[in-house]
Parts: structure tokens; sequence; C-alpha cells
């Protein structure tokens, strides 16, 4: 590994260091030909130039946008007249309760030029201005040509229509989208859980030169659908739990998409199935749109354990990880384990890894790269290269990934150092 160890600090100033700001971030660079047998690769802590603020959260990059544009989110501070950008003052919401104002929430956006701005703040399903809620950091997402979504809970809204999504296009500006009705939106679901502010599941891409979304609604024992948003209209597709699988015992904990035609998701079932990770493609057949699970091509990583290697406990990274990262050559997959666990010691010692697949590889597609830094019970590492730092669940972390040679170019915000936990 190149460079100073990893470091922890918080989610949120490491991102924001990410693009412009004096923090640490791993950047995992790939070069190679895409197989566990390439030579090792580094993982690089990327010292970095000046910061927006540490209240900002970043939502990502829009590499095809202005020169090193990146946009993130803050709630202003109540003190803080309306900022002036491009000349002209932005619009904030009313108060509502003037006992109790809520804080306007905006939109941060960087270029090499100008950095950090206050850009925007968002308008309500009538295109007035609309004070904001409180935004769910898993949610934010923002695509190559600025174009974005924001999911949270608006608490001065009647119960049932607390959660808030907000849609941006890539001319702007953020925009509370309408959820979709019955029975797009099944009775007792939402999009997202706990009125906005829990559980998450949602991508943005860009699709006949606008924003589309894919949500996967939360709220039913059973999360087996996902609904598309083209633009123009909601629909919901079925997701196909493996056989054998009741109907009870089915979640999907992640999605990311570059496109319509390059969609994934990850999924859970309860840890007595056996199933380890469950990676999901979205495709068409004979006119139908559902989502089919892939063959991971290594049953290490397909099974919760594998006890001849001393492996136990494989699941998707939850809590505040970013599990999941697309783009066109492949599939990024973080996932957590258990290696040394004993009827004595049960607990074993806990680890991270990442998982590159690639849909192209062997005859449907494999896990064709895996970093970790767990011991194999034979000796040496137990995935085929280092990765020198641990991806946190608690305080999160963002994940940003780009096409190029082999594997590509991946950056991880908040990196952990290795072995050392949370």
């Amino acid at each position: 590994m190149s460079g100073p160890r990893p470091r922890r600090g918080p989610a949120r100033t490491l991102a924001a260091g990410l693009l412009a700001g004096a923090a640490l971030a791993a950047a995992v660079s790939l070069p190679g030909t895409g197989t566990a047998a390439d030579p090792p690769t580094a993982v690089t802590v990327l010292p970095t130039l000046g910061t927006a603020d540490s209240d900002m959260t970043l939502m990502g990059a829009a590499a095809r946008g202005a020169p090193g544009e990146a946009w993130g989110y803050r709630r202003l501070p109540l003190d803080v007249p309306p900022p002036v950008f491009d000349g002209k003052a932005l619009e904030y919401g009313p108060v509502g309760d003037p006992r109790s104002p809520d804080p306007q929430l905006a939109f941060e956006r960087f270029t090499t030029g100008a950095g950090w701005q206050v850009a925007e703040t968002p308008r309500d399903e009538d295109g007035r201005p609309y004070r904001g809620m409180v935004p769910n950091p898993l949610s934010a997402r923002i695509t190559p040509s600025a174009g974005g979504v924001l999911i949270g809970r608006d608490a001065g809204r009647p119960s049932d229509q607390q959660v808030v999504l907000l849609r941006r296009n890539p001319n702007g500006p953020f925009t509370v989208l309408p959820p979709p009705g019955s029975p797009t939106l099944a009775s007792g679901e939402a999009l997202a859980g706990d009125r906005g502010s829990g559980s998450v599941a949602d991508a943005a891409f860009e699709e006949s030169g606008e924003t589309g979304l894919f949500v996967a609604p939360k709220g039913q024992p059973v999360e087996n659908a996902v609904l598309h948003y083209d633009a123009t209209r909601w629909t919901r597709e079925p997701v196909d739990p493996p056989p054998g699988v009741p109907p009870t015992a089915f979640s999907v904990l992640a999605i990311d998409a570059t496109s319509p035609r390059n969609a994934w998701l990850l999924a859970r079932t309860d840890a007595g199935r056996g199933f380890g990770v469950l990676l999901y493609q979205r495709v068409t057949d004979a006119g139908e749109t559902h989502w089919v699970r892939r063959d991971l091509g290594d049953a290490l990583w397909a099974n919760a354990s594998t006890p001849a290697k001393g492996v136990s406990g494989v699941a998707p990274l939850g809590g505040a990880a970013q599990a999941l990262t697309v783009t066109g050559g492949g599939v990024w997959i973080d996932v957590g384990f258990k290696t040394g666990a004993t009827t004595a010691s049960p607990d074993g010692d806990a680890h991270t890894a990442t998982l590159f697949f690639d849909p192209n590889a062997g005859s449907g597609g494999a896990i064709t790269g895996s970093w970790c830094d767990a011991p194999a019970a034979t000796g040496g590492n137990l995935c085929g290269q280092l990765l020198g730092a641990d991806l946190s669940t608690q305080q999160g972390y963002r994940s940003f990934a780009w096409d190029g040679p082999g594997f590509g170019t991946r950056i991880v915000t908040n990196p952990l150092a290795s072995g050392d936990g949370e």
C-alpha cells in the first residue's frame, strides 16, 4: 500500500474531502486484466486540497458536467440570509411553525473554477420554494450529467405523506416528485422506511436525457419489487426470490445503475437460509421486465459459510454502508464475514471485503477480483489481493467508481484502519 495508512474520521468530513477537502479518502485504483492472478494493486490514500464545510454531505460527482463538478447538501442555519448564485438570490420556503422553524435545505455545487457555492434550494410539487425535509444520507445520488435524487422525512406533512423524494434533472432544480399511487405502490409501502429516515434503496441514472429512478419500496415483510420512474411515470417490476425462500424472508438491500439496461441490486434473506451475497440484474424477457439472480461464479461469497475455509457470516454490508457500486464494466460489492469462528468461540474475527463482479466473465458472469485483509485457513490471504483498510457500517462511507483498464478506478470515503473495527 502506498501513502499513509487510512485513518478513521467523520464520514461527512472525508466525503467532502473526496473532491475538495482537507481530509483523506481511500482510492482503489485497479489496473490489470481483471483476474485475481494479476500482480497486486494498491489501495492509495489521497491527500486533498481544501474543504466545503463540516455540515455538508457529499452526494456525488458529475463526471460529464463542468470541470470538477460535484454536489452536496446541507441545512442552512436559521440566521443565514438567502445566498446569491449567478447573480440571483435563492428563494427560501415558508418557515412553517415560527415557534420552531426548520432550517432551509440547500444544495452546494463545486466546480474547479468557482469552488463550492450554494447553488440551489428545492421546489415543491407545484414548483414553489420548499423548505425541505430532513435528508436521508443513504439516498443521495448524483448522475454524470448532474441529475440527482434525495429522499427524506418532512414531519410537517401528514403522517402518511412524510416520505419526500427530491429529483433533479440535469438542468435542475431539485423538485418534489409525487410518489406513485396504488397499485404501483402497495398499501403499507413507502419509498423509504421510518417515514423517510430509515432503510432506503434507490438509484438515479440518465434516461432519455432526464433523470430516471429505481426505488425499492419499504414497509412490508417481503420486499420483492422495484419501482421504476422513467421521467414520465412510475411502474412496478418484480424481483424473483431464490427457489425455496418463503415470501416473508426476502428484502432489497441496495440498488445501483448506470442506465435502465445496466441495473443491479443486492438482496438478503434470513440468516438461516444459507445464502451469502444475492446479486440481481434487471432484464427484459418477452416484453416483461423483472430482476433475476445472477450466479457469482464463486461459492465462497455465494454461501453464508464455507467451513473448509473457516469462513462464516458472509453477507452484504448493511447499516450506513454503500454496499453496491455499478459501472459500465462491472459491479462492486462490499461484504462482511468472519474467520476462525468455532463452537467455543462463535464470534470469530470480523472482516470486510470488496468484490468485483464482471458480467461478461465466463459463461454468465463471475467474481474476478476480491480484496480483504483476512487470513486464509491454509495460510496467506483469503482474498486475491490485500485491501489495506476496513469499510464502515456505522459511520458509513460513499463509493464512486469509473470504467477503465482492468477493474477501472474506485474511490471509497471514510476508510478505517484495517483490523481496528469501529
